[in-house]
């Protein structure tokens, strides 16, 4: 019988650290993920890419662009599920943080909305 219970007593010791090491992973990446971080970074590379893009250049404008969101949101290697949750998200989060940058970029890339310029 002393066997049989502290089997129970290690798998739910086990079971415990497993749920406590999940939940802390989701937060983290909860955090890492979540959309006021997304925002400052978007804004961030939207205000850096207006004094280095050339004018009257989409092509430039879509190659810098690009560029950084590599940068910003694939850690040096393409990540399509993260580029996916920036398309999705970057209109509705610089429209809210940063317009006036964000319009200056419109202007710059000739496009109507930032997500159709993201691959």
């Amino acid at each position: 019988m002393r066997d049989g219970s502290q089997r129970v007593v290690t798998r739910l010791l086990w079971a415990t650290a497993l749920c406590a090491l999940l939940q802390g992973a989701a937060v983290d990446h909860g955090r890492a993920e979540g959309a006021p971080a997304m925002s400052t970074t978007l804004c961030h590379i939207l205000r850096t890419l207006e004094s280095t893009v050339r004018p009257g250049n989409p092509l430039d404008a879509q190659s810098k662009w690009q560029e950084a969101l590599v940068k910003a949101f694939t850690d040096n290697e393409f990540n399509r599920k993260k580029m996916a949750q920036v398309k999705a998200e970057v209109d509705k989060l610089t429209s809210a943080s940063c317009p006036k940058e964000r319009k200056a970029m419109l202007r710059h890339l000739d496009a109507d909305t930032l997500g159709e310029t993201v691959f």
